[in-house]
Order: structure tokens, then sequence, then C-alpha cells
């Protein structure tokens, strides 16, 4: 008995705490914000009287018997669906169309509500509805951008903040002559040209008016009516047209024909600085000018000064470097070059075949049981992580020389160390790994208290001079340019992807932005990175290369290989296959891009579908274009039909072209269009 009783009041008490829930639905009705909630039901865990039973014998199963307990509560869920949204004719009142929830803090904690109901207190700051808890976002920066790793703050709106004046940089003047003014009519400008307040001249330069911004290249419309009503323009542009009042006046004049003393007019600039343009002859006209800006070169922008030339990293090289390719070569070694090779005393010879062995052919040969059977005998070399070749067998050094009637140089050396180029300098780039601006020689590596002169102006012209310390010779590209940033006002540097240096002034205006880098006097070893810089759009005296002949990577551009006939333009096309499916790469800086990792880049961007979809695309250390994924399809590359330029085919279907860059100094064949 007492069991029903108890099923029926948990029935009971579900059904009030409905009731509660429905009457919180209704008293907040016309709640900013509210989401009203729903209440569902799950019956109790039943109680087993006797437990079921299979057959057995001549006896049937049977279900086993239960009696429930009642229901329980399953969940009170809130409806998060979009509500209607309502004018209310208060602009601080906000809703949020869609996912998302207002930030607010009170100090302590953060807390989400979608009510919108917001206030301004005195000072700007922006409160959710009661006036405790501030509204928080990410603020936009001076040039109104919004950045998403801006950390969140309280909202502040700018009532009664003052915006920084901003000089003028657009006059515009317009009027229509008066018929009755005089006999002979006139249109007179409204405002006085001036210059520190006292009235321009003819000879006036127009860049120094008062509250004119103007830069050499920049363009003034000119237009209007002559006598007879007709629109006539033409424009002016400062620097190529001239610099002066004068020189506008003479533009003006050509355009309104003054030497035409029937139907023209003449510009003048009178002793109040007003320009009066006056009709030749007396009568009704219909005379009028127009003068605005069209163009402002200088407007919002900051001066960049760019190196002309790229940092260049360099490593040690590995087995699969060329020996060519070396940044050590100074004159390439060609077949039937020598190098004499003694261990242990015994000297042998090693013959260039080809020209292009590669340091792993060397390595093999010294190590091959017949080259050295005497004094040398049981040498077992190898190249290390520093691109030096070691012995780690008996013997000691290797040493190497160069065969007295060779044609290539660079070679040589006890034991010898070659170092290859990696592309251009990054900001994790030692200092000590650039290459020198010599090719075929590396810098003296700077030690633990050498040092690196920095002078210069900054954008005002005011002089900065500071030294760069190494402290262990480990010391990055990013050392070297935080300490430029800290030293300069007003100028940030960095490092692009060529590893050039770049200088960008903060603010607008003129720039007289320069640096000289040079080695410290009291330098121990160091020397390499001295660089002259100009005082206007720096750039060093100096050159960093890449070796000639070296294996292409992936920013080289396309018609910078070696490889390349003829240059390629705009639209050309190089049809590549993978696995039996053809697309075309379309050539050009608007189309699927230029360089080499423009090309891989499309092809893993999933233009390929099927089997092919799996490619994965890369640059080996061989310069060619290969299949670095577990399927290791081909990648054949052909020529479009049409194609200006020519070159980057591979003949061999399957093989792959190995890609080196363009020798120094050289050029392709070019083809025009017409």
């Amino acid at each position: 008995m007492l069991r029903s009783l108890f099923s029926g009041v948990s029935g009971l008490k579900n059904q009030q705490t409905s009731m509660d829930v429905i009457s919180n639905n209704i008293a907040n009705a016309t709640t900013t914000a509210f989401k009203a909630s729903r209440i569902t039901f799950s019956d109790a865990l039943s109680e087993t009287l006797s437990g079921a039973r299979g057959t057995a014998g001549n006896f049937g199963g049977a279900n086993p018997i239960q009696v429930g307990r009642g229901s329980v509560i399953s969940s009170i869920d809130t409806n998060y669906k979009q509500g209607s949204l309502d004018s209310t004719g208060l602009i601080t009142d906000l809703a949020i169309n869609g996912k998302g929830f207002f930030v607010l803090s009170d100090g302590e904690k953060k807390y989400f509500s979608r009510a919108g109901a917001l206030q301004v207190q005195e000072d700007g700051t922006l409160m959710a509805q009661g006036g405790t808890h501030y509204v928080q976002g990410r603020l936009a920066d001076s040039d109104g951008k919004l950045n998403s790793t801006t950390t969140m703050s309280n909202i502040i709106l700018p009532f009664g903040r003052k915006e920084p004046a901003k000089a003028t940089d657009d006059i515009q003047l317009y009027c229509n002559l008066d018929v009755n003014a005089s006999k002979v009519e006139e249109w007179l400008g409204s405002t006085s040209l001036t210059v520190n307040g006292e009235a321009a001249t003819s000879s006036t330069d127009i860049a120094k008016l008062d509250n004119t911004a103007i830069y050499a290249g920049d363009v003034i419309e000119i237009s209007g009516k002559d006598k007879e009503g007709n629109r006539i323009s033409t424009t002016f542009t400062y620097g190529f047209d001239g610099t002066k009042i004068d020189d506008l006046i003479n533009v003006v004049n050509d355009l309104f024909k003054s030497e035409d003393q029937e139907s023209g007019a003449s510009l003048i600039i009178d002793d109040n600085g007003k320009l009066r343009l006056r009709a030749n002859r007396a009568g009704e006209t219909d005379i009028s000018i127009f003068m605005k800006s069209a163009s402002n070169n200088h407007e919002a922008t900051t001066e960049t000064h760019v190196s002309e030339t790229g940092w260049i990293a360099e490593a040690g090289a590995n087995s699969a470097t060329r020996l060519n390719a070396i940044n050590q070569i100074t004159t390439p070694y060609v077949s039937g070059d020598t190098l004499d090779i003694t261990v242990g005393g015994e000297t042998q010879t090693f013959t260039f075949n080809t020209g292009n062995e590669t340091i792993s052919d060397l390595v093999d040969w010294i190590n091959n049981a017949s080259t050295f059977t005497a004094g040398g005998a049981g040498v077992s070399v190898e190249i290390n992580s520093d691109g030096v070749i070691v012995n780690n067998g008996i013997n000691g050094d290797i040493a190497v020389v160069n065969g007295a009637a060779n044609t290539g140089s660079g070679l040589d050396g006890n034991p010898p160390r070659y170092t290859i180029q990696l592309g251009s300098a990054s900001l994790g780039t030692q200092l000590n790994n650039i290459m020198s601006t010599e090719r075929g020689k590396v810098i003296t590596d700077y030690a633990a208290g050498d040092t690196l002169r920095i002078t210069g102006t900054n954008p005002d012209g005011s002089e900065i001079s500071t030294e760069f310390t190494f402290e262990d010779g480990t010391e990055t590209v990013e050392d070297l340019l935080a300490l430029i940033n800290r030293t300069y006002t007003g100028v940030t540097a960095t490092i692009n992807t060529e590893g050039n240096i770049i200088l960008t002034d903060n603010s607008t205006g003129d720039s007289r932005t320069s640096i000289s880098i040079t080695n410290g006097p009291l330098n121990s070893t160091g020397t390499g990175l001295d660089l002259t810089f100009s005082t206007e759009v720096f750039s060093s005296d100096e050159v960093f290369r890449r070796a000639a002949g070296t294996n292409a990577v992936d920013h080289d551009e396309i018609n910078s290989l070696s490889q390349i006939t003829t240059d390629y333009i705009n639209n050309d096309l190089l049809v590549v296959t993978i696995n039996g499916e053809t697309h075309n790469f379309v050539y050009g800086v608007q189309n699927d891009g230029t360089s080499l990792g423009d090309l891989v880049d499309w092809i893993n961007s999933g233009v390929f579908s099927g089997a092919a979809s799996s490619v994965v695309a890369g640059m080996d250390s061989n310069g060619s274009i290969v299949d670095i994924g577990a399927g290791s399809y081909a990648i054949d590359i052909a020529e479009g039909t049409n194609n200006a330029g020519a070159g980057m085919a591979n003949p061999v279907p399957g093989t792959p072209v190995q890609y080196t860059i363009l020798n120094e100094g050289g050029a392709h064949a070019t083809t025009n269009i017409n």
C-alpha cells in the first residue's frame, strides 16, 4: 500500500516542478533576452518481484515480474532558439542575431549574457543592465582594424574625445561668374593661398602652401567652361608639369587660351594670394573654373626602405651535394680535372668524369678498399654535420690538393670543409651562417666579444649610434633586428622572405632614415657583415648571392632555372599528369603563380582527385619536384601547346627533372607577343 502511495507522490512532486518551470517562463515573458525552459521526465527504476526464466522440460519460459516506482525528473533544458528583434529607439539597446553572448566582468570573473539593454557611464564605459558589470570586447586599433589576438578589455566609448589635427590635402574651389559684376568678367578664388600666413606669389612652391600636402607625381584636376559654355578640362602633375604656382597658372592659361584676345581668359595671382581668372574681352561670358586634387600618392602611406640584396643562409654540405655546388668552389670542375687525396702519407688521384660528381662519390672512392692500399689502408671517411670530411678509421686527417692542370678550384683543404647555401636568411638564421658577399668564400666567424657598429639617422634626421655585441657566436638575425628596433625611433626593422632587411617608418611623411653596419675595430676574428646604405632608399653596396648551378628550392622563380630555354609569360600552361589524371597550371602572378613553390602548392591544393589526390608534392635535395608522400606517384610535366616559354617539361615520363638555378649573369631567350 505504501509503495503505491509513494509512486503517486513522486508524480505529484514532479508535476509541481513542471508548474514551477512553466510559472518561471510566464513570469519572465517580458524579461530582456530571457530564454524559456522545459522539463522532461523518465520513469524511476522498477522493482523486480521475480526474474525471467527460460523453457525447461515441459514448462514454458516467463517474463520478469516488475513494479514501477513512479517517475523522476530527467532534465530541465534552456531553449536557445533565436528570439524576435524589436526596435526600442535607444542606441545602447543591442541584440545578438544568431549564436553568441555578450562578455561581462565584475572586475574578477567573466560572465556571459544575451541581454543587450546596455548603459553608458559618464566616462564612456559600457555597462550591462543594472550597471554592475562591465561589457568587454576587443578594441580596434588606430586604423580601425580588429585583431583577434587583442586582449579582452572593458569597452569605453570615446565620447567627448578630440581627434588629432590633420592638414588639409584637398582644396576645391568653384564659382559662377556674375554677368553684372563688371564689363570684363572675372572669377575670384574664395581662399587666399598663403605661406606661413603671408600671401603666396607666382614663384611660391605649391608644396610649401599652408594646409597643403602635395608630393611629386600628385595630380590636380582642372575643369570648367569656356566663354561659350563648352566644358574643358586638363590636369597638372606636380613635379612633371612644374612645382610653382606660376607653372600651374601656365597650364590653366593654356586650357583657357589666354593668348586668344576674343574668347580666351587669363589666370593670375593677386597681392592677397587669391587666384583670379579674367576674361580677355568685355561682355557676358560663361567662363568658370574648378580645381581639385585627383590623386595624392603619399596620402596615408609610410616610407619603406628595402635593401637591394638579401642575406643568404648557409650550412654544412651533405653527401648528396654536388661538388660543383658547394660555396668553396671558385671555378667549377670539369671532366678530366683531378684531386690529389693524401691519407697516411699515401696519395691517390680522384678524377672528375662529368663534373656532376657528388660528395658521396668522393667519399665512396676514398673508402673503397682498392683505392688506398699502403699507408692509407684502413681509411673510413664521412662528412659530418659541419660539412667537414673526417676520417673515422686510421691514419689521421684527409688532405685534398687541386690537380696542377685543373680548370676547377676550391675543393682543397686539410681537412676540407664544404658548405652549401640554404636559401634566404630568416629571423632564426645565425649571423655566422650568412654567406659572404663573394661567392665561394665564407665569412670569418664572429666570436664572443666581437661587435658590429650600427650608425644612421632616424626619419627626422636625428643621429643614432650603437653596438651589437656577440656573446657566444650563436646570435641570430632576430637578435640584430631587435637591437636596431630598440635603437631607432619611429622605425621598424624586419627581414622578408628573400632575406632583404626592411626599415619601415611608423608614420607618414618625408624620411631621412639611413643605416650603416660596420665591423667593430677591435674584433678578434669576425668579418664579413659590414654593410653600407644610402640615405634615402638604403641598399647594401655588396651582393649576397647563391652559388651558380645550385639545386633549386621551392622559392626559386621558374624563369630563374637553368633548364628554361625561353622565359614563360602570363597565361602559359604547364600540363601536369599524375596517375593518368591531367590538369593545367596557368603561369602568371595573377594566375596560379610563377615560382616552383607556387607549382608545388597548386598540386597540393586539391585540384587532383581519385588516387592522385593522395600526392604530397615537394622539392627534394636534388632540386626535383617529387611525391614525398606514401604513394610515391610520378609527377610528369609537359608544355602547353601555345606556350611562349619552354624548359620545364621532363623529357622522360616518370623521371623528374633536376632543376638548378641560372648561372650568375645568364639570361634566357625572351619572346615578344604582339
